[in-house]
């Protein structure tokens, strides 16, 4: 199996649910062309954060070291990723930052600003440093990103990758208080993901949905929208949506 393979079935094992199965082979795959194509194993790797953000810390760090021993050019445009990245390794357990002034992520608009200074990256690559900037407290600029990136696959009618970058629209939508922006696009991206099967989103939707739910004080649809978020966990992870949901259910009895 080539590394192109390993990341066409890596995406249709996430897109199910199956974390663990996609991260062995993106990393697998990375493995494969880390000496005689690097850029090609940052992708994978870059792609496998991800993965490995479900999966734990163990796996994030590692993945993360996998990406920075990488023989990257510093030339190529994915050189400033995987040091942007990197800052994910150092949110603690509650999911902060270490405030210190030398752990400051850059601004996510300067890093892509390196990026395009060296050329291009394919979309995922864009499409994983929205999550990483939503987790690392740059609401806006994570949604301003994603955003530009769903006007692009609507233009070209790229529906199967369009509910990813809707989730990343919709949790910028909801960390800076603009719920009903934030429910037409989780309502849009939930029937999308039902179309398409895509269970990692249908949970995550389906969680998003729960949380703008409990913030009117609609208990009965928060309760049925957690529970779908809640559906979907698997041996050795939760399911997608468990985070919201829980947040959901404990905002619902505030």
């Amino acid at each position: 199996m080539n590394a192109r393979v390993a990341q066409v079935r890596a995406l249709a094992d996430f897109w199910q649910g199956s974390y663990s199965a996609a991260h062995r082979l993106l990393v697998d795959g990375a493995g494969l062309v880390r000496d005689t194509d690097p850029g090609r194993a940052a992708v994978l790797l870059i792609q496998a954060v991800h993965t490995a953000w479900y999966l734990g810390e163990r796996q994030l760090a590692a993945t993360l070291d996998r990406l920075a021993a990488l023989p990257l050019d510093a030339a190529d445009p994915l050189a400033p990723v995987g040091p942007y990245l990197a800052h994910l390794g150092r949110l603690s357990r509650l999911g902060h930052l270490d405030r210190g002034r030398s752990e400051r992520p850059p601004p996510l608009g300067d890093t892509l600003a390196e990026v395009r200074r060296r050329g291009r990256v394919p979309e995922q690559v864009l499409t994983i440093l929205c999550g990483a900037a939503l987790a690392l407290g740059q609401d806006a600029d994570a949604h301003g990103l994603a955003t530009a990136l769903a006007a692009e696959h609507r233009a070209r009618g790229g529906a199967g990758r369009l509910p990813t970058v809707l989730f990343f629209v919709a949790e910028g939508e909801v960390f800076t208080g603009r719920h009903l922006d934030a429910l037409a696009t989780a309502t849009e991206a939930l029937g999308l993901a039902r179309a398409t099967g895509q269970q990692q989103w249908i949970s995550q939707f389906g969680s998003v949905l729960a949380h703008l739910d409990a913030a009117r004080g609609e208990e009965e649809a928060c309760r049925r929208n957690a529970e779908e978020g809640l559906a979907g966990a698997t041996a050795g992870t939760v399911s997608p949506g468990a985070p919201w949901a829980h947040w959901s259910l404990v905002l619902l009895v505030r």
